[in-house]
C-alpha cells in the first residue's frame, strides 16, 4: 500500500459510513465534513503522540485505523444509531488503541545508564 492523502482517506471514511459505493466520489459538502473532521482527529492523535505524520501523507501502517477514528466521530452526523453506531465507535476505540501501539513499537527505546558506587 502507498501512503494516503486527504483524499484517499475522505473516501476511505465514507466509504466505512456507506455513503459512498465503489467508484463514487464525494460531494463538496461531504468533502468539507469529513476533511474538516480529518483534520481535527489528526490534531488530537497528535496531541496524544499517536499520529507523527501529516495528513497529506498518511502511512500504510495507520490507514485502517486512523480512517475508523475519523469515521467513529462522524457516525452520527451521517444517521448511524443503534447497533451499527455502537460498532462504529468501538472501531473507532480500537483503532486509537492500535495507532498507539504501532507508534510505541517504532519508538526507539530509551537507553538506560546505569552507575555503580
Amino acid at each position: 500500500m502507498a501512503t494516503w492523502g486527504v483524499s484517499d482517506a475522505r473516501t476511505a471514511v465514507l466509504r466505512v459510513l456507506g455513503v459512498l459505493g465503489q467508484g463514487q466520489a464525494a460531494t463538496s459538502e461531504d468533502a468539507g465534513i469529513v476533511d474538516d473532521a480529518i483534520a481535527t482527529a489528526h490534531a488530537q492523535l497528535r496531541k496524544l503522540g499517536h499520529a507523527p505524520w501529516e495528513t497529506t501523507a498518511i502511512p500504510d501502517w495507520s490507514q485502517d485505523s486512523f480512517r475508523d477514528f475519523v469515521a467513529s466521530k462522524l457516525a452520527i452526523i451521517y444517521g448511524h444509531s443503534g447497533q451499527t453506531l455502537m460498532e462504529i465507535r468501538a472501531a473507532g476505540v480500537a483503532g486509537e488503541l492500535e495507532l498507539a501501539r504501532q507508534v510505541a513499537r517504532r519508538r526507539p527505546g530509551r537507553r538506560v545508564q546505569v552507575q555503580n558506587y
